[in-house]
């Protein structure tokens, strides 16, 4: 039998063979890999539920068999493509056979090439280390019953939470890591020197986590992320809830990594789905591709540490947000109630849709918007502006708007000061709003005489 990891995983496991031949406990197989006798299985009582059975149902079965006597033979051929409900989150829910049909279409296409294919991925799986050995331990002693509840509640057979114990939030809560079943969403929880917990998302590209809250309020979720294996495929990340993907922006940690964080209201939630949250962070597969880290393309790629819920800001009643939203609205509120008749404003392209999505709110898109590129290089980036703005002949003052990459503002700010002094300012933990009058400084008149550019 050859077993498919979650989609994107790259992860194969084969079953059906025995060492010398010889077939023990050890060795699980899927029963849909099995052809039997009625005869044994009356013998052995047939299937029993989870509070009889050691470990699994499935594996009982097979074993009962073994103790009365059966004798189990490897056909020596692939019988069986099985993609794992127990791998797949809400597979039961979703009924999703897109992977079954497409095997199936292959199959009835040319049989032999798809197994030969087949059993190359499997083989490169096995050079990658992803290649699953699907063993019992001898020694366990669990009941089937310990894990049925949280293997049913994946695959979706159950309801994967009950609204009635979900809590609203009226104060920060933080949910550490735990090591819950994650079907290879995530891996296995791990310490740091210092004993905090931490999991690496992967192999899978999808990484879930239910929380136990409802949303009766605009809530802000903060996710601690400690690092990213490779650089640029967090901004690639996708945050879902519930199945709706909600915008989500990142900035540095102080204490080094980053804070990953997002907004959901009850209105972005049909009544039903409010209580409990499947958070789904996801990153996309091409992005991995494109940074060449091909080894690692079927995974998420950083270390989550832990999720703070929050209840929302007051200054933030709608909570849908472009993808570089941080708090702009206090910015512009600033602008807006402090600027006078000929001021214009700049801003990078990464604060300029948020500007634009909430600019009429505040009465500022007729004002004129110089929009420069917030490049790593901050001198280039405040000489550059101050070009344009003089070149352009542009009278009046200049507010600095910005509301992402905020951490990164001070060089960029400390070289515009240099040109010409900071006027008023309003500025709080994700935005600010910064006047200048660079019409009269000596660098800006060395730029007057030159032809106009637009903003």
């Amino acid at each position: 039998c050859l077993l498919y990891g979650p989609p994107s995983s790259g992860l194969r496991a084969v079953t059906g063979f025995f060492p010398n031949d010889r077939f023990t406990p050890r060795h699980f197989f899927p029963p849909s890999s099995l052809l039997h006798t009625r005869q044994i299985a009356r013998d052995v009582g047939g299937w029993v539920g989870p509070d009889e059975a050691r470990v699994a149902v499935d594996y009982e079965f097979i074993v009962r068999c073994h103790e009365a006597g059966a004798a189990f033979a490897m056909t020596g051929q692939l019988s069986v493509f099985k993609f794992n409900a127990a791998w797949r989150r809400n597979a039961y829910r979703r009924r999703d056979v897109g992977e079954q049909s497409a095997c199936l279409a292959a199959l009835r296409e040319d049989s032999q090439a798809h197994l030969r294919r087949e059993l190359t991925t499997a083989l490169r799986a096995a050079s990658e280390d992803r290649l699953l050995r699907v063993e019992t331990p001898m020694s366990t002693s669990d009941k089937a019953s310990a894990g049925a509840v949280l293997n049913q509640t994946f695959k979706g057979s159950h309801h994967w939470g009950d609204a009635s114990h979900c809590r609203p939030v009226d104060r920060p809560v933080r949910f550490p890591c735990v090591n819950e079943n994650a079907g290879y969403e995530w891996h296995s929880l791990e310490q740091d020197g210092n004993g905090s917990a931490f999991r690496w998302s992967g192999p899978a590209c999808h990484s879930a986590w239910v929380l136990p809250v409802r949303v009766d309020r605009p809530l802000k979720l903060t996710f601690q992320v400690i690092h990213e294996i490779q650089a640029g495929l967090l901004a690639a990340s996708r945050l879902s809830v519930n199945g709706r993907t909600v915008e989500a922006h990142h900035r540095p940690a102080e204490a080094g990594g980053f804070l990953w964080t997002a907004h959901i209201a009850p209105d972005q939630l049909p009544d039903g789905e409010r209580a409990p949250l499947l958070l789904t962070l996801s990153v996309l597969v091409d992005c991995a591709l494109r940074c060449r880290h091909r080894g690692w393309a079927w995974g998420a790629l950083f270390v989550a540490a832990g999720l703070m819920v929050a209840t929302g800001s007051l200054s933030l009643p709608k909570v849908w947000h472009p993808h570089n939203h941080s708090n702009i609205k206090g910015a512009l509120a600033y602008v807006q109630m402090h600027r006078e008749p000929g001021d214009h404003i700049a801003a990078s392209t990464w604060t300029n849709k948020a500007f634009g999505l909430y600019a009429p709110g505040y009465g500022l898109d007729g004002v004129a918007l110089w929009t420069y590129r917030d490049t790593p290089n901050a001198q280039h980036n405040a000489y550059a502006l101050v070009r344009r703005i003089c070149s352009g002949q542009a009278p009046g003052r200049t507010w600095i708007v910005i509301s992402h990459h905020f951490g990164q503002r001070q060089d960029f700010l400390a070289l515009l000061h240099t040109l010409s002094p900071m006027l008023p300012a309003w500025e709080d933990a994700d935005a600010g709003a910064y006047l200048f009058d660079f019409s009269g400084s000596a660098y800006c008149k060395r730029y007057t005489a030159s032809a106009p550019v637009g903003p």
